[in-house]
């Protein structure tokens, strides 16, 4: 988490992007993107826009790892990780196939407030 905003938000404090850290960025981007890919092929995720579905969640997990490390989710962090999972765990429950929803029910890991609305949509 320290080095978070460095990697993620410093570099708009520069004037320019150096070369190896705009590389460094679209390596991430790209690796973000094939978990996408790979997950929509094994049907973790509904079929849909690649690039779409890659910056949700994209904008989720930097979304929600920004407010945590910037106070404004005052919580331990057991407790944010807890609510990083529920959340990202209901994110993909909405962009997901049944097949994901109905897997994560079966192992108990599906959030309390999302089985009633995932199961609604089924």
């Amino acid at each position: 988490p320290r080095y978070y905003e460095v990697l993620f938000t410093g570099t708009k404090l520069l004037n320019d992007t150096p070369d190896d850290v705009a590389a460094q960025g679209c390596a991430v981007a790209q690796f973000w993107n094939d978990r996408v890919r790979e997950a929509i092929v094994v049907r973790i995720l509904a079929l849909g826009d690649l690039g779409a579905i890659g910056m949700t969640s994209w904008a989720h997990a930097h979304g929600l790892i920004s407010l945590y490390l910037k106070g404004m989710l005052p919580v331990a962090e057991q407790e944010f990780q807890a609510l990083y999972r529920d959340s990202t765990a209901r994110m993909f429950i909405g962009l997901g196939a049944k097949q994901f929803a109905d897997q994560l029910e079966q192992r108990g890991g599906m959030p309390a407030r999302a089985t009633a609305s995932a199961k609604d949509r089924m």
